[in-house]
Parts: C-alpha cells; structure tokens; sequence
C-alpha cells in the first residue's frame, strides 16, 4: 500500500483537517504524524505553526501544548519559545518563574538569544533572585555570539561596575562591538562618553561623529544632542539650519527637551534659516519613508 508521502495529494484533504498542508506534514516526517510519534522537532515545527497560524489555525493553547512537549525532550527552540509564552501569557498562564526555568535550559544550549534574554532577568529579577554577577556571564556569552543589545548591555555593566569590576576601557569595547552593528543607543553613548570625558579623553569632534550615528540611525537622544553641537559650535562647525533640523526630528520623536530647545534656537535665528531648517527635516522626514 502506498504511503500518505507517496500519494500526497490524494491525501491533501485528510491533512487539511489536520490545519497542515500535504506538503509541510511529508517533509520529512515534521508533520502532525511525526509531532504524535514523539519527533521533538516535528513538535516544535507543529507548536510554531499552531502559534502564527502557518498552515494551521492560530491556536496559542495547542502552541504552548506542541512547545512543551518538544522542550522536554530538550529541543532549545521549543523551549525559548515555550519561555516567551510563560513570560507574555500567551496560551497559558503569565509566570515568570516558569519562564525563567525555561528559558535558562534553551540558553544553557548555546541559544544567544536566550542567554541575553536571561541576562535581563538576572538583571530585574524576573522569575529568579536579581545577580548583576550572574547577568554579566549570560552577557557576555551572547555578547560572545555576536549579538548587538548584549554587547551594550555588558557594556553598560562595566561602565557602572555592575556585576563585574568597574572598566572603561572594557566598556568602550564593547560599546563599539554594538556601534559598529548599527545599535544607535551604543552610538549615542559612545558619543556621550567622549562629549563628558567619562574613562575616556574629552573630544567633541568624536563625540559629534557618535553622536551623528546615533542621530542618522533614529534616535532621538542622538539627534538631540547633535543638534545641540550644532548649535553651540562644539565639535562641528556652528550651523543654527542644521540644529533647527536635528533638534526638530528629536522632537518629533517625543524628546522631552527637544521641542523647548528648537524654539529658543528659531528665536535667534533668521526667518530664511527657520525655513531652510524645516525643509531639511521635511526631506529627511520625505526620504526617511522611500
């Protein structure tokens, strides 16, 4: 007798009731049949497609049930995803505890994203004690593996002596590793160590090329902060239309000081500049969105 694999589309409806395609549930045994024969990564392929509603109803309850069942058996992905849905509440009860004990197992795995996640909730204390010590391993092994918010993080962590013993220059590093990714918030505190001098030498025109990444990369604290340099002559040359324009997109953002600052530069600023000022934002804005 032919098997389902081997007559696929004869058998498409019966697998449709299923909520998997013929295709998806013969790839290679990951379908619901191989989920019920105990296949770990069947299970988690079925929980995340029962979770986005891939090839089956979006059902979070059967999601959380597929999830738990493969993260048993140990499959690291299950159980970040099974830990997520602890975290948020999602198919089953909110419980921060529980979140933590899973997503700890999927990190001690080598997961990256499960260790910077558990290097967060040593951090906050969610689901566990609070350990700076012990959210400064889990940083840094993310950090490790490439991953930009824990290089930050671990950065952080040494420019406050959190967790591990308080070094600039080790912060500074890994502030770069972030930077150099596109993380703005490193690029802003790049720009912000060498603007006030902290573990590092005071130097405006770096603090203003930092600043400028942060600023091109969206963010509002460094759009502030350039548009401050431009306004006071600090690092750049003194240009009142280009801190109209840096100073108006912080703004926009929700900068709590922004929107004050802009007008109290357009009050020394010639009609022609104002308006030179607001053009600039509206193409940025213009080009922002092609």
């Amino acid at each position: 007798m032919a098997s389902a694999c081997e007559t696929g589309e004869r058998h498409r409806p019966v697998q449709a009731r299923q909520g998997l395609s013929a295709r998806r549930g013969c790839s290679e045994g990951f379908g619901e049949g191989g989920a019920v024969q105990g296949n770990a990564t069947a299970q988690y392929r079925l929980g995340r497609a029962y979770l986005h509603g891939e090839d089956a109803p979006k059902d979070l309850e059967k999601a959380a049930r597929w999830y738990r069942r493969a993260a048993t058996q140990g499959h690291a992905e299950a159980q970040y995803g099974l830990g997520a849905m602890y975290s948020e509440g999602r198919g089953l009860a909110k419980d921060e505890e529980k979140a933590a004990k899973w997503v700890k197992r999927a990190a001690e795995q080598g997961k990256a994203k499960a260790m910077h996640d558990l290097g967060i909730m040593y951090s906050l204390g969610q689901g566990m004690s609070r350990d700076s010590n012990r959210a400064a391993h889990w940083y840094h092994k993310a950090a490790d593996r490439g991953l930009a918010r824990s290089q930050y993080n671990l950065g952080a962590l040494y420019a406050k002596g959190q967790g591990v013993e308080q070094d600039y220059e080790q912060a500074l590093t890994w502030y770069r590793k972030a930077a150099e990714q596109g993380d703005a918030g490193a690029q802003y505190t790049i720009g912000s160590m060498f603007y006030h001098g902290e573990g590092v030498a005071r130097d405006y025109e770096q603090a203003a090329e930092w600043y400028r990444r942060a600023a091109e990369g969206g963010s509002p604290r460094g759009q502030y902060s350039l548009g401050l340099m431009y306004e006071k002559g600090r690092g750049v040359e003194r240009d009142l239309v280009l801190a109209y324009k840096w100073l108006s997109l912080s703004a926009l953002q929700g900068h709590a000081d922004a929107g004050t600052e802009r007008q109290s530069l357009a009050e020394a600023m010639t009609p022609k500049q104002v308006t030179q000022g607001q053009r600039l934002t509206l193409r940025w804005i213009v080009d922002l969105k092609e």
